[in-house]
């Protein structure tokens, strides 16, 4: 049986459930479920882990401040990146590009964000690293979490689960085939008056788990319609997967 990891993904408001192994029936890459519970409804992704980076990419900087946190008993620190290319060339990976997230302005409310994750080896463990878009009246968020060769991890299993209130949202699931032709299981959220409240998806590159989350920042306003149904799959044609 795979192990399973635990995760708090503060970006899409979820915690993390453990989950027995589950099967990747779907072409998508990440499966995932809907439960309707009796107070709200619940929606998993699963992961499954089966590339890893080695430690000896991570900058020396890295590795020695890991060291130092390591001494006073932390387990992770966070950061506030410069650019995604500072990440990457402190991490040792590289990450999913697409042109049109480029061309979007950077929220001003929320600030990129780097976690780190360490063991008491002071071997990194995971990464999070969470970028914020702001397009109009809709929100983006993309949180990539990034894996290291930490033993168990690489044939381990993650679980990320995101909740919402059932009585004020109903939510569907729809596949997706993008122009790269990759597959994703998509959300969207719809509030009492059938307006899309926010679309997300979560899927995997390499050693790097994704998840894209777009929401309607003017959903409380009556006079504001709901985002577009076709506004994620437009984002998703944008990715590029060749690195």
């Amino acid at each position: 049986m795979k192990k399973s990891l635990t995760f708090s993904f503060a970006m899409l408001l979820g915690v993390v459930v453990l989950l027995s192994p589950v099967s990747n029936a779907l072409e998508a890459d990440m499966s995932s479920s809907i439960t309707y519970r009796p107070e709200d409804t619940q929606i998993c992704y699963v992961s499954e882990i089966d590339e890893v980076i080695s430690n000896t990419e991570i900058d020396k900087s890295v590795r020695q401040t890991v060291k130092e946190r390591a001494r006073t008993g932390a387990t992770f620190y966070s950061i506030t990146p410069e650019s995604q290319e500072q990440v990457e060339r402190l991490f040792g990976v590289h990450f999913v590009e697409n042109a049109l997230l480029d061309t979007m302005e950077h929220s001003i409310a929320q600030k990129d964000q780097m976690n780190v994750f360490f063991n008491s080896s002071t071997k990194v463990t995971e990464t999070e690293y969470t970028r914020y878009w702001l397009d109009g009246n809709v929100s983006i968020s993309l949180c990539a979490n990034t894996f290291y060769d930490v033993d168990g991890m690489c044939g381990s299993q993650k679980t990320y689960t995101k909740t919402f209130p059932k009585q004020n949202y109903s939510i569907s699931k729809k596949l997706y085939t993008s122009k790269s032709g990759k597959c994703f299981e998509i959300y969207t959220v719809q509030d009492r008056a059938g307006c899309t409240t926010a679309q997300y998806t979560m899927f995997q590159h390499h050693a790097t788990d994704y998840a894209l989350y777009v929401r309607n920042e003017n959903a409380q306003k009556s006079e504001t319609a709901g985002i577009s149904n076709d506004y994620l799959l437009t984002l998703l044609d944008s990715f590029s997967f060749e690195n």
